[in-house]
């Protein structure tokens, strides 16, 4: 599978090619100089342009990975739709409705997949604590409660990172990690949401908190928090996980402020350099089962709780303690790229699909919504998880 790059982004979509057999990076495009240079040190002999038309004219292109600034998805997915190509696009897929069921119709009409992509319910914790409780075993999902405290707002970030009038900001560049998890483990049909988005650090003026409460509609309810201030983090209850024990939040917090966070072609140089030189993960070593970004995860059901624990779930019920292996998920990990090959190659259906997407963007414009209006509001372009 031949895959054109549109975007630095995280550098996700490098990292999971070098790791995946059956993809190649072929092309890529980026319209910051930086990135660009950063991209062809990282690619040679394979072209570099700035403009993302013309990476989606490369006829070698079979699939374009959409990793641009989040209030350019839309426009660069229709570009690629337009030429034929197949789109992955990281998450969020777009900044408001109408340019995601843009989106959504168009490739519908192409007859090309749409998939949302970078989003950490494809994880092998998460799917396997779905399939357990797709199993019945322990009964009917009630609750879930998920809770994320890390310095993601101090992480090296552009003003475009920050700036939530162009869809940067923590809520819609974290809340689509957690909030997807959410929807996949509770069924995917939210029925409503009541959110508070705060902002009250100055030298850091874009939000670094917010909290939500979802219903959904078979009366499972889920609670939703993320704080970015680097002061406490999660991962201290963890100590197990990789990148677990005592955070180094503080640190990082300094180093930003220390440094002009309101220079973007210096962020953004900064941003470029780390990302292609971060190391590659040796081929089969994967996460212990926690994500520091989504948190620590627990779902109550009828007869038992379940939440994240090393290379395994945990399991409380009436007997006890017990711990479910993540071997057999980890082994058959499911990327975003082996996702797409499966519905481009074996006609199966996307399950991180264009309409998946919308659902998820949805519930995070009803975050900022309530939080704006202080008001509960209601959902209407929900879709079921897979079975």
């Amino acid at each position: 599978m031949k895959i054109g790059l549109a975007g630095l982004g995280q550098g996700a979509a490098l990292r999971s090619a070098e790791r995946t057999a059956f993809a190649e990076i072929v092309a890529a495009a980026d319209p910051n100089p930086a990135a660009a240079a950063a991209l062809a040190s990282r690619l040679p002999g394979r072209p570099v342009s700035e403009s993302v038309e013309e990476l989606c004219r490369n006829p070698d292109v079979e699939v374009v990975w959409i990793a641009t600034p989040n209030h350019l998805h839309c426009a660069h997915s229709l570009t690629a739709i337009r030429h034929g190509k197949h789109v992955i696009v990281e998450k969020p897929i777009a900044t408001d409705l109408r340019d995601a069921a843009a989106m959504v119709e168009a490739a519908e009409r192409a007859g090309v997949k749409l998939l949302c992509g970078r989003t950490a319910s494809i994880e092998p914790s998460f799917q396997a604590m779905r399939s357990l409780l797709l199993s019945g075993r322990l009964g009917r999902p009630r609750a879930i409660h998920c809770v994320s405290y890390d310095h993601w707002l101090f992480k090296e970030r552009t003003a475009e990172d920050l700036d939530v009038g162009r869809g940067g900001g923590m809520v819609f560049r974290q809340g689509p990690n957690q909030l997807d998890v959410v929807r996949l483990l509770g069924g995917g049909m939210v029925r409503s949401v009541r959110g508070v988005v705060r902002d009250w650090m100055s030298s850091r003026p874009s939000p670094g908190y917010y909290s939500a409460l979802l219903e959904f509609d078979d009366g499972l309810a889920a609670t939703v928090t993320k704080n970015g201030y680097g002061y406490f983090h999660t991962s201290e209850f963890v100590p197990w996980a990789e990148g677990g024990g005592v955070s180094d939040g503080y640190e990082s917090r300094r180093k930003s402020l220390r440094r002009s966070a309101t220079n973007p072609d210096e962020a953004l140089t900064d941003h470029a350099s780390s990302e292609m030189n971060r190391g590659k993960r040796a081929p089969g070593k994967h996460r212990t089962g926690f994500n520091a970004e989504v948190g620590i995860v627990i779902v109550s059901c009828e007869s038992a709780d379940v939440c994240q624990a090393p290379n395994a779930l945990a399991l409380y019920d009436d007997e006890g303690r017990h711990e479910l292996s993540l071997d057999e998920w980890k082994t058959h990990r499911f990327t975003e790229l082996e996702e797409m090959r499966r519905g481009i190659v074996e006609g199966v259906p996307v399950r991180h699909d264009g309409r998946w997407g919308m659902a998820t963007l949805e519930v995070i414009l009803g975050v900022l919504e309530s939080s704006r209006e202080g008001k509960e509001v209601r959902l209407f372009h929900q879709c079921p998880g897979w079975t």
